[in-house]
């Protein structure tokens, strides 16, 4: 159905086409109209996406006749693409949940270590910290209201370690594993 709206967009075509096509139809279709060849490129990994046929990108380790560690190299930068689902956020609570820290305690400092970005980056540490969720979006079979208690202000590498174990720590697990190192 969709290709008979393109069809109804080309004044090539003799026949009429469908003419339920939409806006966003006529844009695509005046993007690829004079470039067939990228647009067979795309269809094709999009086919292959959609099908699973297509494999992950393989990064080739390789390396000259020295085996130092100067001469190791990696292709990196091309551009996939990839079709997934994520769980949806709403980054207004994590600004109020910043906003009301920072009333209380005058400082947004990481919930488990206590780095404070501001103290040691000065104004460009000013206001930055990650938000945690506790009960971690990802693991919900359904939409759920969150409130500020369901968030904790972390610093970036214990945001990481949060997560790292495949199940999600608590921040007192984590807070107990660095405080027995």
């Amino acid at each position: 159905m969709k290709l008979s709206n393109f069809l109804h967009l080309d004044s090539n075509y003799e026949g009429t086409g469908l003419r339920g096509g939409s806006k966003l139809d006529r844009e695509v279709f005046d993007e690829f109209v004079n470039h067939k060849e990228e647009l067979h490129q795309l269809a094709s990994l999009i086919k292959k996406l959609v099908t699973n046929q297509s494999k992950p990108n393989k990064q080739y380790l390789s390396t000259d006749e020295r085996s130092d560690e100067e001469s190791l190299q990696v292709r990196e930068g091309k551009v996939v693409f990839r079709l997934h689902q994520q769980k949806e956020r709403n980054y207004s609570i994590v600004k109020k949940k910043k906003a009301a820290v920072k009333r209380k305690t005058g400082k947004l400092a990481c919930e488990v270590c206590g780095f404070d970005f501001a103290a040691v980056y000065g104004a460009l540490g000013e206001d930055f910290i990650e938000c945690h969720h506790k009960q971690p979006l990802s693991e919900l079979n359904d939409e759920r209201v969150t409130i500020l208690n369901d968030l904790a202000l972390v610093c970036a590498n214990c945001h990481r370690m949060l997560h790292r174990s495949g199940a999600t720590l608590s921040l007192d697990e984590l807070r107990e594993l660095i405080k027995n190192r």
